[in-house]
């Protein structure tokens, strides 16, 4: 891998992680308030499924990165 290539890696694994990690912060205040019983808000089902699928596109996005920045970066050097 060449050093554009390895930097499109990099970048998709940060926008991946970044995806995964925000939705899992919305979702656990969600769920920590859910417990607590406090009924401060008030989330619709399609609100939690679209944090879900969020957060499962954020860890496809991570597993494929390498061959996502083998990819993007073809022919840059």
């Amino acid at each position: 891998m060449n050093d554009r290539q390895k930097l499109a890696a990099l970048l998709l694994r940060l926008i991946g992680g970044g995806f995964a990690v925000l939705d899992t912060f919305f979702i656990s205040f969600w769920y920590v308030e859910h417990l607590l019983g406090v009924a401060t808000r008030d989330y619709p089902f399609h609100t939690f499924v679209g944090n879900v699928i969020y957060i499962l596109f954020g860890l496809l996005l991570v597993l494929v990165s390498k061959p996502l920045g083998r990819l993007l970066g073809r022919g840059l050097e």
